[in-house]
C-alpha cells in the first residue's frame, strides 16, 4: 500500500488561515482609525466635561462620543469630578481644532 503525504497540504491551509488572520487584524487598525488630535484646555470655574465636549464636537460628531473620548484619554471616570485649573485633553478632529483652540483660548 502506497502511503501518502498529506502534511504539505495541511500546513499549506494552516498558512492561509493564519494570513486570513493577520489581514483581519491589520484592518481593524483602519477601522478604528480617526483623524483626531488632542487640544489641552484648563478648566474653569462652572465647566462641565459635557460643555467642553460641546464646545469640541463638530456637526458630524455624537457629542457623546466626545465626553466618552475626554473621560478616556484623561483616565476618568462617570463620576470623577474636574477642578478649576486641572489640563484636560480634549479630543477633536484635525479639521477643527483651530475652532478649538479659540473657543477655548487655549493659553496653557
Amino acid at each position: 500500500m502506497k502511503k501518502t503525504n498529506k502534511q504539505p497540504l495541511a500546513n499549506l491551509k494552516y498558512f492561509f488561515i493564519l494570513a486570513a488572520l493577520v489581514v483581519s487584524i491589520t484592518q481593524l487598525g483602519w477601522i478604528f482609525h480617526d483623524n483626531s488630535q488632542y487640544v489641552p484646555v484648563r478648566v474653569h470655574t462652572g465647566d462641565t466635561v459635557w460643555n467642553m465636549a460641546s464646545a469640541a464636537a463638530d456637526s458630524r460628531t455624537d457629542i457623546r462620543d466626545v465626553v466618552d473620548g475626554i473621560l478616556k484619554v484623561n483616565h476618568l471616570s462617570n463620576n470623577d469630578d474636574i477642578y478649576p485649573g486641572q489640563i484636560l485633553q480634549i479630543p477633536v478632529h484635525d479639521s477643527s481644532i483651530e475652532k478649538v483652540k479659540s473657543h477655548f483660548d487655549v493659553q496653557l
